[in-house]
């Protein structure tokens, strides 16, 4: 199936049958778009892992920025975002049958908050030292010098854990897509043909660099 935006709405190619695109909204509707949007992030994710076993002899600068997005990409998810309230993911769900699952989870997410987004633990330390010379100078101070010292983020066990988790998570999302795309489907059909074409058409808007510091409109979404 393919969608294209044209001037008099979205043009639909691979279903033989259909002849309108309409809007759905309510509660539903809501959670079903919070899910797609995990989805979109967790899929991402995943393909930023695989593309580090694709740059296994490239520069370890790249592999690392890798593992960071995907990181970023699968606990964008997990996150209170404001733009997804109507399906938060809930990990002692999603991991509920997975031995060590919530440690493992527990781990990576204090990975990502108190060291990849904000700089709080010891993963990365700096110290100040100065240099002295043997005392047969007129100064005493060769050099001062500040040192970064950090870990390498990217480890075998740590992309073996996050792989797990986003698969994981992606799994229960997909089933949670298929649930309620059936659900509304079953509550479209108890209308009748005539209010089901009577709906408006459903369009897409464009994303716009004056709307990066704006919440999402989501009023489609409403009815």
């Amino acid at each position: 199936m393919e969608l294209h935006q044209t001037s008099s709405g979205i043009e639909l190619n691979g279903i033989p049958n259909a002849v309108s695109l309409v809007s759905v909204g309510g509660s539903k509707a809501k959670m079903l778009a919070d899910l797609i949007l995990h989805q979109s992030d967790l899929v991402r994710a995943n393909q930023y892992l695989e593309d580090i076993n694709v740059l296994l002899d490239g520069p370890d600068t790249a592999r690392e920025g890798l593992y960071v997005a995907a990181l970023t990409r699968c606990f964008k998810c997990f996150g209170k975002n404001e733009s997804r309230r109507a399906y938060q993911l809930d990990a002692s769900v999603i991991l509920a049958n997975e031995p060590n699952g919530m440690t493992v989870y527990e781990e990576l997410r204090l990975e990502r908050n108190k060291h990849v987004v904000h700089d709080e633990n010891s993963a990365l330390q700096a110290y100040v030292g100065a240099v002295l010379n043997d005392g047969t100078h007129p100064y005493k101070v060769e050099k001062v010098l500040a040192l970064a010292v950090g870990v390498e983020l990217l480890q075998p066990r740590s992309w073996q854990n996050l792989k797990h988790l986003v698969l994981s998570t992606l799994t229960f999302v997909d089933k949670e897509i298929d649930r309620l795309c059936h659900e509304i489907t079953a509550d479209l059909e108890a209308e009748s043909y005539a209010t089901l074409m009577a709906r408006a058409p459903m369009r897409l808007k464009p994303a716009l660099t004056a709307d990066a510091g704006r919440r999402r409109d989501q009023s489609h979404l409403s009815s």
